[in-house]
């Protein structure tokens, strides 16, 4: 009869105790969970700053690798691409680079200057036979310039500028009047003048083939029509067998020898 009881008062004592460890546990824990922790901001930092140290000085995986030696290869095309495109645009700089040079040379030798060769003695002193000149294609023509302009149809004449549109020329004892104004023909580069035989413009007027529209009264030169002579006046087809020349028909104007080198310079 005591036998029992006393079990029941052990039984009920060893509960009490595990209640008491599980609740010292817990409360432990607890206390633990609720507590703040004891490192303070900098051992924070530093904990993760070694951290981050430690992961750093680990040894890269067969992965990455495996990944950087892809990166490398990527690269490498890259450039590789980045060199053939860099190439392709420089050959196709220097294509547009030597087709603009064609064709500003094309140009310029259609419409800026050409080289021309003297054929004949009609300009000498001044012009020899077999003389290579720039003839200059662009500006307007001015009293005394040496021309080169379409004669006929397969022929070149090179001459000199003697009577502008609006001018009365006239030949008389060897000078020349522009107007009835006396003008000294100082091109001559030897200072001999050559012999003009007397004659005036409506002489010339007379024989030019003008449009029904284009007249020569008193022999003043219309628009758009000059009259030339060759330096050499005594062996010269100029103006007074051919007539007026058309402002059309001209190439252009030259004031430079290329060719022979012993005479290169500019042209009085």
């Amino acid at each position: 009869m005591n036998d029992q009881p006393n079990k029941e008062e052990n039984t009920s004592d060893l509960f009490k105790e595990i209640d008491h460890r599980e609740k010292v546990e817990i409360d432990l824990n607890q206390s633990k969970a609720d507590e703040p922790s004891n490192l303070d901001t900098d051992d924070h930092n530093s904990l993760n700053n070694h951290s981050v140290k430690k992961m750093d000085n680990q040894p890269l995986t067969d992965w990455d690798q495996f990944d950087t030696s892809n990166q490398h290869s990527e690269k490498d095309t890259n450039d590789d691409s980045k060199k053939k495109k860099s190439l392709s645009r420089e050959i196709l700089e220097y294509v547009i680079i030597f087709a603009i040079t064609i064709l500003a040379v094309n140009f310029i030798h259609n419409n800026v200057f050409t080289p021309v060769s003297v054929e004949g003695e009609s300009m000498e002193p001044t012009l020899h036979d077999q003389d290579y000149l720039f003839l200059w294609e662009l500006g307007d023509i001015d009293r005394f310039d040496v021309i080169v302009f379409k004669a006929t149809k397969d022929d070149y004449y090179v001459k000199r500028v003697i009577g502008m549109p609006g001018d009365s020329i006239r030949y008389k004892n060897n000078q020349l009047y522009i107007n009835n104004q006396y003008y000294e023909e100082d091109y001559f580069t030897n200072g001999v003048k050559q012999p003009t035989e007397s004659f005036n413009s409506s002489d010339v007027c007379r024989i030019t083939n003008f449009p029904n529209n284009i007249s020569c009264e008193n022999g003043v030169i219309p628009e758009g029509y000059y009259l030339v002579l060759g330096d050499n006046r005594t062996n010269s087809t100029d103006s007074r067998r051919i007539g007026l020349v058309k402002e059309e028909s001209i190439l252009g104007k030259t004031k430079f020898i290329l060719y022979p080198f012993d005479r290169i310079g500019s042209i009085e």
